[in-house]
């Protein structure tokens, strides 16, 4: 704070290297190293988490080696000043991700989220996906005013995701299955009771 104040910079790194004191400038490295090294630690491990659980069969060795690397690599590449663009295509990506989940539950699918018949469903749902991009799509054609909408890309992400998946698991003959919400709602709370040993 008071390197700040005589500076007149709120910088703290740049205020320690500033004035060109050995003790200074050693102390902003060690600084700059560990403040980085305490955070990126937690990102290698939930990176080499994400892509062990993505790709099994490679070594959680070699995953976390490349992540790292791949990491180290950006940062080199100044990768921080696209920061920004980031949290957009994060704004208008994750969204339409819910939007997608919950209408395929309470519109179409209850019964697929039975943990019982996990493993009879498939790896893979092209629908979704397909309705994920087309609401990321329209997401970003609205950040970037190539036509305007609600005036919110997040929203009109949710409501093209949402409206493509409906639109693409009818033309693929499912059916509303909206009576059953309640039931099936109710039916995963005692499953999970039932496992956590609350129900006799």
């Amino acid at each position: 704070m008071y390197l700040g104040v005589a500076t007149g910079n709120g910088d703290f790194t740049a205020n320690m290297l500033g004035f060109h004191s050995g003790l200074w400038s050693l102390f902003a490295l060690f600084t700059i190293v560990f403040a980085t090294w305490t955070t990126n630690d937690n990102n290698l491990y939930s990176a080499a988490l994400a892509l062990n659980s993505i790709f099994p069969k490679v070594h959680k060795w070699r995953v976390t080696a490349l992540a790292g690397a791949a990491g180290t690599i950006l940062a080199m590449l100044g990768i921080l000043s696209q920061f920004m663009n980031w949290m957009l295509v994060l704004s208008v990506s994750i969204p339409p991700i819910g939007a997608v989940m919950a209408v395929d539950f309470f519109l179409f699918r209850r019964h697929a989220y039975d943990p019982s018949i996990e493993s009879d469903l498939p790896s893979v749902r092209w629908q979704a996906f397909a309705s994920w991009g087309f609401g990321l799509l329209i997401g970003l054609l609205t950040y970037y005013k190539v036509f305007a909408f609600t005036t919110a890309p997040a929203l009109d992400a949710i409501i093209a995701g949402s409206v493509a998946y409906v639109v693409v698991m009818l033309a693929g003959g499912a059916r509303f299955q909206v009576g059953a919400a309640a039931g099936a709602m109710q039916a995963s709370r005692r499953i999970s009771a039932a496992r956590e040993g609350t129900v006799d």
